[in-house]
């Protein structure tokens, strides 16, 4: 049995460690995503390929030392066994109008609105559901993965899910790190497991890792 493990990076993230949760997030990042696979699903270990799926992030100017923490946490992964598939950050940008409320300060003008057009920009991370999605039904239709374990909680998950059990015969479990799980990929899914805070306590990376570069050390604050 080879069972594969995949990642979807952001929604482990923003899952985890998001205000939703209120858990202490800083402590746990640092995380080994493999260990997570095994430590939820037992059965299923040992994980014989790990798949994790982001982007590079765009360091806000709060925080910029952002980018510089996330690629010494890949470069982690990468020398533990897993590989890092990387999509992409996209600005989107979007005209709204603004609209105010009619003054309630004399002289009055009922009939008056104060208006303003605006552009919004938001980054929006984009390939990592379709990446992962892809390397799902690939490593199944090439028989390398026997079994899979899927870390996420998007819906558009759904039909490659079903697809894999279907046609290839592959079992994928679930595990769940948002605060709910939507019921839709769960049931695509042979078994849904919620990720916990005592499984990312339990499965850390060690605080100083090496690859052929030299040693990598766990980021003193995230």
């Amino acid at each position: 049995m080879s069972t594969y493990l995949y990642v979807d990076g952001f929604n482990l993230y923003y899952g985890a460690f998001g205000r939703e949760r209120g858990w202490p997030s800083g402590a746990y990042k640092w995380l080994d995503v493999a260990a997570v696979g095994a430590h939820i699903w037992p059965a299923l270990a040992p994980i014989g390929k790990t798949r994790y799926f982001t982007a590079l992030v765009k360091a806000p100017s709060n925080d910029p030392h952002m980018a510089m923490r996330q690629q010494v946490y890949l470069r982690a992964l990468r020398s533990v066994g897993a590989e890092v598939h990387l999509g992409t950050f996209k600005l989107r940008r979007r005209d709204v109008r603004l609209t105010g409320l009619p003054s309630q300060l004399p002289p009055y003008a009922a009939s008056i609105v104060l208006s303003a057009e605006a552009q919004i920009g938001k980054f929006d991370e984009k390939g990592s559901d379709v990446n992962l999605a892809t390397y799902l039904v690939r490593d199944a239709a090439k028989g390398e993965s026997t079994k899979a374990i899927v870390v996420s909680n998007d819906s558009d998950l759904v039909e490659p899910l079903r697809v894999v059990r279907s046609d290839f015969g592959v079992d994928v479990y679930l595990i769940n790190p948002q605060k709910r799980a939507v019921a839709e990929l769960s049931r695509a899914a042979k078994g849904t497991r919620d990720i916990t805070l005592s499984t990312l306590a339990a499965c850390q990376l060690s605080a100083q890792l090496s690859d052929t570069v030299g040693t990598i050390t766990k980021p003193a604050a995230w």
